[in-house]
């Protein structure tokens, strides 16, 4: 802050120096003109007054300078104050001006003296314009700075721009990363470039250029209501200052709400290439300079896509000649008929761009669909036949034998759709056919389909030319080689059902030879179903067993056999008549059982009479998925298949009722003994069963996604064998995990605990009475069982409790004693809230505390080595598995007694999981992926990515809780067993940080728990390793919606 003179200031000073130097000559002349007048009268005086009367003068006026100095020191004092006063008046003008022009700033001249008079006021005003004219120099000058900086950074952004546009020649890719320069440099709100392909416009936005890999454009018609569409449609650019002023023109795609939006287009050599759109929320924000900016820009963007076009041109001719090549070495090594129309159209899309592809074979007046792409499976096995009468257009290529190229179908009355496509996809526009030929015959056509207006011209058409003629050489050639191996085939498996028949004991292992007989009639006879009925003369029915079935993926999930009157069925028929009975559509059949297997996908099938010994023993049933499967040849090959057959199950019959009685007895017994042993079995399978299904789950995502690659036919099949070994190893986990939870998962039915106890009694009654009898011991069962109310529960589960209690009692009274079984209702206000209780009491030796601490701990006994020590343990699961516990009172020397109490519930308030989730379209999310086991960690994150996902992966819980921020990501999927948290652990952190975010719990332990309790504790949704592929994509469906 500036300080304000004082009065010793230079100018100041001067002033009271000036007044003090003209005080002091004043002074001064006084006193010289008093000395010289003292001379004067001292010369003149003395001679007129004479020296007396002189002498007197002087005293007189000593005694009067003598009084007057007191006043000559008073007006002294008030000539220096008199001098003060004058400097500070003459310095004070002066004073304003210095301290305004210290403190002086824009518009503050009211503290100048302007208005003084004279050279003062005259020296303010020329200093005010002064330092006017200076800060308006300033002020140019900053001005200026700033444009030279922003003229600076527009250079930086347009040279970046422009090695952007020179870095790619990929035009998705060019038109995202040029939004994506526009927006950062120049900071526009929202920027897209509208790349145009006949009558669409493929929009991309500035927010999706960090990822130019997984960004789909938005896709959007050629409209002249928007903006984008008008520029393309007029060449023209369009700015509106305020689209809500705007009624007859909408918004480009882009922004939700858009108040100002610039378009502007890009052409090069009169043809348009795109549109750049700018947007605002806010309104008015553009001006012409932006415009002329964006012209600027347009060029060599325009210049950049054409390029684009040109590489991609010329990439697409030299791709088809090396296709052709390919294609040609591929078909010759390919003899394989099921193999040729896949491979055409695998080939086919490496060149060229369809939407939706086919190749039918013709069959004297239909179509057979022999490979598809772009279209759902559903319409694919609805159309599998097409009649030529309903597709005029193949139909006419096919007469004519040339191809047909349509450029825009809706012009067009001879197309019609034969399939529908996978996705509400856009509808077809441009179509293309050719004709399959080769050695004087045609063998099918070829369509193409894009959903471009305008997208097949004569390069297309030669090119698709070359392939469907390299095409039908190799059909004829694999058709060719097909009837020969199917010769070769029908006699080696003819020969090898001879000796599976001839050399083993078909008594004692029919299972296996009939699986390996079906197995090896499946190669040579179309099959997705087979199955075996066998008479029964006793009561004139038919023992009905499925021995394949295609939509099992296990024997073990093959349904019971079962016993069924022979009257009205397909079976009587054969069997009556001893040929063969066939079935070219099952949905039409007079039979219940044909319509039966129609309902579940089959198509055609056959009912082969089995004749042993000159009668009928029964039938070998089998069915198609495929229409019409079983002609001549197929009736023939397993009529001699039937012969040798009916040999052998006549053997088998006549060993099998020999040996039945004693076998069932066998195996009862065997189940008796070793039911502890098999229950440790199933105890240890679910220890291990969580790390078998970590490498299952390793194993089954990687084949899965392998599939996703080009792979030739021995790779896809060995991965397919892979994929279904997983998928069994799975099953059988889960079956294990299953045995050892004692079969939660199964219904639930109602049950009284009281009449279950007295089953309980009565089955451990050899126990306590004829073995307590042989050692000489007496054992009293008391039964004080009042009717309890009924609950929801597994009756064979509650049983084995109370026997092995009752057991574990008998055991504890080596010298005999008394057995107390008690059951009754303990109610809680209402009847719904109460529990059931019984109790097992014994008088025998009683349990030790230490003992009692661990004697529901698995493997842990008393009994020495008779004992397993997983009575108990298992016992404990199934009280808990059923809602309910059990507690142990026991002192030694006084007997013990356990108190199981269980929840009152009905069966249908019983935990259902497995709920039924139906398939919806996924929306690309943002999806954060936990799990500590690496391969399924790649495995999983390589499959989402796959999908359009976009995937954070973490290791550990910490790790994810580090990465999740509220409102970022789309879902988050975690493993259960994890090193430093559980799954439940961190997804309950999580749903406290996010409510909304939907959460997924992958387990390889089974299923947890119910579904009402998972999404309590923070999981919406529950999958079990290992997981298929399907069943994630549907969960994803339902939480992406």
């Amino acid at each position: 802050m500036a300080q304000h003179p004082r009065p010793s200031s230079s100018i100041a000073r001067r002033a009271w120096l000036a007044a003090l130097l003209g005080g002091t000559v004043l002074v001064g002349g006084l006193a010289g003109l008093g000395y010289w007048a003292y001379v004067v009268f001292a010369a003149l005086l003395p001679p007129l007054l004479g020296v007396p009367a002189w002498a007197g003068v002087q005293n007189i006026a000593l005694g009067l300078g003598i009084d007057l100095a007191p006043y000559a020191g008073g007006l002294l004092l008030a000539l220096l104050v008199f001098a003060w006063l004058l400097a500070r008046w003459v310095a004070q003008p002066l004073r304003q001006l210095l301290v305004a022009a210290q403190a002086y700033q824009p518009g503050a001249g009211d503290t100048l003296p302007l208005r003084a008079p004279g050279e003062v006021g005259a020296l303010a005003r020329s200093f005010d314009e002064l330092a006017r004219s200076l800060e308006h120099s300033a002020h140019e000058l900053r001005s200026q700075n700033h444009s030279l900086q922003h003229n600076l950074r527009q250079l930086e952004g347009l040279l970046r721009i422009s090695r952007d546009l020179n870095a790619s020649l990929e035009p998705d890719t060019l038109a995202r990363r040029f939004a994506a320069a526009l927006h950062e440099t120049f900071g526009y709100e929202h920027v897209g470039v509208a790349l145009l392909a006949g009558e669409t416009l493929f929009h991309h936005f500035n927010n999706t250029a960090t990822d130019y890999a997984f960004a789909p454009p938005l896709r959007a018609p050629l409209l002249d209501t928007n903006a984008a569409g008008r520029v393309a449609l007029t060449g023209a650019a369009i700015c509106v200052g305020d689209m809500q002023r705007e009624p007859t023109l909408d918004p480009s795609p882009g922004l939700p709400t858009v108040r100002a939006e610039l378009a502007v287009p890009v052409s090069y050599a009169s043809q348009l290439r795109a549109v750049i759109v700018l947007q605002s929320s806010q309104p008015y924000v553009f001006a012409d300079a932006d415009q002329q900016q964006l012209e600027l820009l347009a060029t060599p963007l325009a210049i950049a896509l054409t390029n684009a076009d040109l590489f991609q041109s010329e990439q697409l001719r030299r791709q088809l000649a090396e296709a052709i090549y390919r294609v040609s070495q591929a078909f010759s090594a390919t003899l394989t008929p099921a193999a040729v129309p896949d491979l055409i159209l695998d080939q086919l899309a490496q060149v060229l761009p369809y939407d939706r592809s086919a190749l039918l074979l013709a069959e004297n007046e239909q179509l057979a669909l022999a490979a598809t792409r772009g279209y759902s499976a559903a319409s694919a096995v609805e159309a599998n036949h097409l009649s030529l009468d309903d597709a005029p257009l193949i139909a006419q290529v096919l007469e004519h034998e040339r191809p047909i190229i349509l450029d825009d179908v809706r012009h067009d009355s001879r197309y019609r759709p034969m399939l529908t496509a996978t996705t509400d996809d856009a509808p077809v526009r441009s179509w293309l056919g050719v004709p399959l030929l080769g050695q004087g015959r045609i063998y099918g056509i070829l369509t193409l389909e894009s959903e471009l207006a305008n997208r097949y011209g004569d390069e297309e058409l030669r090119a698709i030319a070359a392939l469907g003629n390299q095409a039908a050489i190799a059909m004829e050639n694999a058709r060719l080689y097909a009837e020969a191996q199917e010769r070769t085939l029908q006699l080696e498996v003819v020969t090898r059902v001879t000796q599976e028949v001839s050399t083993r004991d078909v008594s004692r292992e029919l299972p296996g030879i009939l699986r390996t007989i079906i197995h090896q009639i499946r190669r040579v006879v179309p099959c997705d179903y087979a199955a075996l009925a066998f008479y029964n003369e006793d009561d004139d029915s038919f023992s009905f067993e499925t021995v394949y079935d295609f939509a099992v993926t296990s024997w073990d999930e093959l349904p019971p056999g079962r016993r069924e009157p022979a009257e009205g069925t397909p079976w009587q028929t054969a069997c009556r008549t001893g040929t063969a009975l066939v079935q070219s559509e099952l949905i039409r059949s007079a039979f219940v059982y044909d319509r039966g297997l129609a309902a579940g996908g089959l198509r055609s099938g056959i009912v082969m009479p089995i004749i042993g010994a000159s009668r009928a023993l029964g039938t070998l049933d089998f069915a198609s998925r495929e229409p019409a499967a079983y002609g001549q040849l197929q009736v023939s090959t397993l009529r001699e298949l039937s012969h040798y057959l009916g040999t052998a199950l006549h053997n088998a019959r006549l060993a099998q009722e020999r040996e039945e009685t004693a076998a069932k007895l066998a195996r009862t017994q065997e189940h008796l003994n070793m039911v502890d042993k098999v229950r440790a079995v199933g105890q240890l399978a679910s220890g291990v069963a969580h790390d078998f299904n970590n490498l299952l789950a390793g194993i089954l995502g990687n084949a899965q996604l392998l599939l996703f690659d080009e792979l030739t036919d021995d790779q896809r099949d060995m991965l397919r064998v892979i994929e279904r070994a997983a998928k069994d190893g799975a099953e059988t986990v889960r079956r294990l995990q299953g045995f050892a939870r004692m079969e939660q998962n199964s219904p639930l039915t109602e049950v009284r605990l009281d009449m279950l106890a007295r089953d309980a009694i009565d089955i451990t009654r050899p126990r306590w009475r004829d073995v307590a009898q042989s050692r000489g011991a007496s054992i009293e069962i008391v039964r004080q069982l009042q009717p309890v109310t009924a609950l929801a529960g597994r009756p064979a589960e509650l049983r084995e409790v109370l026997t092995n209690l009752i057991i574990n009692a008998v055991d504890a009274m080596p010298k005999g004693g008394k057995i107390t079984l008690a059951t009754y209702d303990e109610i809680v206000g209402s009847a719904d809230a109460g529990a059931v209780v019984v109790e097992v009491a014994d008088t025998g030796t009683g349990i030790a505390p230490d003992v009692q601490e661990r004697i529901f701990d698995p493997f842990f006994s008393t009994k020495g080595e008779g004992g397993t020590g997983l009575g108990l343990a298992v016992s404990l699961g199934i009280v808990q598995g059923h809602g309910g516990t059990i507690e142990l009172e026991s002192a030694v020397g006084a007997g013990t007694r356990f108190i199981i109490r269980l929840p009152i519930r009905s069966a249908d308030q019983s935990t259902k999981h497995g709920k039924t989730r139906h398939a919806q379209e996924i929306q690309p999310g943002h999806i954060l992926f936990v799990e500590n086991e690496q391969m399924i960690r790649d495995a999983t994150v390589r499959l989402l990515t796959r999908w359009g996902h976009k995937v954070v992966a973490a290791e550990n819980g910490a790790q994810a809780l580090a990465q999740f921020l509220p409102d970022t990501f789309d879902l988050v999927i975690s493993d259960l067993g994890m090193p430093d948290m559980n799954g439940w652990e961190l997804l309950g952190q999580i749903k406290a940080r996010d409510p909304r975010v939907p959460t997924v719990l992958i387990t390889g332990w089974g299923h947890p728990t119910g579904d009402e309790e998972a999404r309590a504790a923070g999981a919406d949704f529950i999958i079990e390793k290992p997981f298929d592929q399907d069943d994630l994509r549907d969960i994803l469906a339902e939480a992406l919606g």
